[in-house]
């Protein structure tokens, strides 16, 4: 009978142990990650000049943006004409993953607009053991991401001796998530966009997995994302734009970030604010009829007065 206690008991501590460490990891991935992007960002130590090659109004350069502890934290591409106008606008772009240095190819060149994207550090995985990491792996390309784009804007105010005044970051598809929580962390960003974007992750992905044809893996996706995800989601991040302004642009027919998830976002956020319904889908990284309604949309913005300082 002891010999039966004693085993009762240790199993009893042991399951203690592992409900207790379950409940400790969730709470460490759902903790607030600010303090976490910051940390890799740092400073801007250097730049490391990758590559660059002549457009019709100016140039397009790839920089690896190296922090002052000497880390290489992502890299960007930039085009910028030259000369610059006047009266020009900067366009810090979070793009989706599909998409990256071919925002340029979508968005027309002009004279008065620099774009500026900071390149995804992830790539899809491959065999059994990244396939396993994939989950953390893609937590800390995020990471690396919004703290690419902190630096980013450093860059392109140190190095490119631009009006940061001029600046509106915009995220497109999943990149609003890292725009949102760019605008959040960084009191130097005027105006956000989130274009086709929104928050409540897990309706995302249940909406996604839905249109798929597969709402029970949605169901199963959107627990995890509870847990791997929340950290990001837009939803703990908008208010925190304020007083800066925040603009969000949904799609009436978005297969991807419903219209729940669009309003979610704006009703989260502070003034100023605005919310603006484009007819047609979900945004794509090829020219299309929902392109050239968000590119207009886009226009829009950028043609909007300068916030006051």
């Amino acid at each position: 009978m002891p010999r039966r206690v004693s085993l009762a008991r240790t199993a009893l501590a042991l399951a203690a142990v592992a409900a207790a460490t379950v409940v400790a990891t969730v709470l460490f991935l759902r903790a607030d990650k600010r303090p976490l992007v910051r940390e890799i960002a740092g400073e801007l130590g250097r730049t490391r000049w990758l590559e660059s090659s002549p457009t019709a109004l100016g140039r397009t350069t790839a920089v690896e943006l190296v922090n002052h502890r000497g880390e290489a934290v992502a890299n960007l591409w930039v085009r910028r004409p030259e000369p610059l106008a006047p009266d020009y606008r900067v366009v810090l772009a979070y793009t989706g993953e599909r998409t990256g240095a071919r925002i340029f190819e979508l968005i027309p060149e002009r004279d008065d607009l620099v774009v500026a994207v900071p390149v995804y550090p992830y790539r899809r995985p491959r065999g059994t053991l990244e396939h396993l990491r994939w989950p953390v792996d893609l937590r800390r390309a995020a990471f690396r991401t919004v703290a690419a784009g902190l630096l980013a804007v450093t860059y392109l105010e140190r190095e490119e001796q631009l009006d940061l005044r001029r600046l509106i970051v915009i995220g497109g598809s999943l990149g609003s998530i890292f725009a949102v929580l760019h605008g959040a962390l960084d009191p130097r960003v005027p105006r956000v966009v989130a274009l086709h974007g929104g928050g409540d992750l897990p309706l995302v992905i249940r909406t996604i997995e839905s249109n798929r044809g597969r709402p029970w893996r949605g169901r199963f996706a959107a627990g995890l994302a509870t847990v791997f995800a929340d950290s990001f989601d837009p939803l703990h991040y908008a208010a925190e734009i304020s007083p800066r302004e925040l603009v969000v642009i949904g799609a009436v027919d978005d297969r991807m970030f419903p219209a729940a998830s669009t309003q979610a976002l704006y009703d989260r956020a502070r003034e100023p604010k605005s919310l603006r319904w484009l007819r047609g889908g979900h945004l794509r990284s090829r020219a299309d009829e929902p392109l050239d309604i968000a590119l207009a949309e886009l226009e829009s913005v950028l043609a909007q007065p300068l916030p006051q300082p």
